[in-house]
């Protein structure tokens, strides 16, 4: 039993470390940094799609609505799919700063059409969303705003809308997480991933690093590019509300194993300093878990003891997260999602360490 109770001790340190030391920077306010400029830098958004369109996507009337000017919108088709010219003329007509190409796919995943659209790209900054994202009029803006002078890589945050039910709960609650994780080790200076569906960097870093060195890989067009060009180039994050992009979530469970698998299966990949920092943290949640099941059963006062301690330590941090990037009286839903997170691990470790999914949804 002494053994047991000091492994739970060891795993609860490891795990308050990393919320009230890493994660919690992800919160911290960013202070305006000398090096940022006050122009208005002429930015230049990628989207690319390999679905046909039944009508306008959402993301070309919110980039309309945009009260940022100095930009333009790349418009990549994948594939190419058909799509009814009908639906095609108002969008890239009615405004001429956007643009249409079209991508001949080659190799499965975004990759190929992602570069394409890079390179027709006028700017020299790249803005990265998703078709079926909903950013807000003061998307391009805030970005702006966070964007330095130097070349560098800004990752931003994009939640789910919300919905009722279980899997959006556990969809709303592992998306924070991995924000949390991510945008804290950026601002710890060990940036290891972003999301594709709200990035921004300069153009010059995809002519540095490109995606040769995982072109082979369907899946990382964001976070393998990030991890290996944060070697080498800065990174910033932008966690002001107004930069968040919205995406409908999967509504059906099939869907999200699909979207889950697909993700992860490019976390084998990183670099080893990468894997290590998530796999400490992980591995400990995961041990205290377990333990905690067998003090349950057998020293009831041990479990509720332990789980006390660990509520009382991350509390603020915890809290002071979800006041950022989501709402503050909603953080004790990350004390239960944490049960589930352990299955979840467990479910999808094939997919981080052996497979790998051979397209992009």
């Amino acid at each position: 039993m002494n053994f047991i109770i000091i492994l739970v001790v060891i795993c609860l340190l490891i795990q308050v470390l990393y919320w009230n030391v890493i994660f919690r920077r992800a919160a911290n306010d960013i202070q305006p940094d000398s090096t940022t400029t006050q122009e208005t830098p002429f930015l230049s958004v990628v989207i690319c799609f390999h679905k046909t369109w039944d009508e306008t996507p959402k993301v070309l009337d919110g980039l309309k609505q945009q009260m940022y000017p100095n930009f333009e919108v790349i418009l990549v088709n994948d594939g190419p799919v058909p799509v009814d010219p009908a639906i095609m003329e108002h969008p890239i007509h009615s405004k001429n700063h956007i643009r249409y190409v079209e991508h001949v796919k080659t190799l499965p995943g975004k990759k190929g059409a992602l570069a394409t659209g890079i390179k027709a790209a006028t700017g020299d900054w790249v803005i990265l969303t998703d078709i079926d994202c909903r950013p807000g009029p003061a998307w391009l803006k805030t970005m702006a705003a966070h964007i330095p002078e130097q070349p560098a890589i800004v990752l931003g945050f994009s939640p789910y809308t919300r919905a009722p039910g279980i899997l959006n709960f556990i969809i709303q609650q592992e998306t924070l997480l991995t924000a949390f994780q991510y945008l804290g080790w950026a601002r710890a200076g060990h940036a290891y991933m972003g999301v594709g569906r709200n990035m921004a960097y300069h153009k010059s870093i995809y002519t540095d690093v490109t995606f040769a060195s995982h072109q082979h890989i369907p899946t990382g067009d964001d976070d393998l590019f990030v991890n290996e060009a944060a070697q080498r180039h800065p990174v910033y994050i932008c966690h002001d509300r107004n930069s968040f992009v919205y995406s409908a979530p999967p509504a059906h469970w099939k869907s999200w194993y699909r979207q889950k698998t697909r993700h992860k299966s490019g976390g084998k990949h990183y670099s080893w300093a990468s894997k290590l920092r998530l796999a400490l943290f992980l591995l400990a949640m995961i041990v205290e878990k377990i333990l905690l099941v067998y003090l349950l059963f057998v020293r009831i006062d041990l479990f509720l003891i332990f789980v006390g301690l660990k509520t009382v330590a991350t509390f603020g941090s915890m809290r002071k997260l979800y006041k950022k990037l989501d709402t503050p009286s909603d953080f004790w839903k990350m004390y239960l999602y944490e049960w589930a997170h352990v299955l979840y691990l467990i479910w999808v470790a094939p997919y981080i360490f052996i497979i790998t999914k051979q397209q992009w949804d």
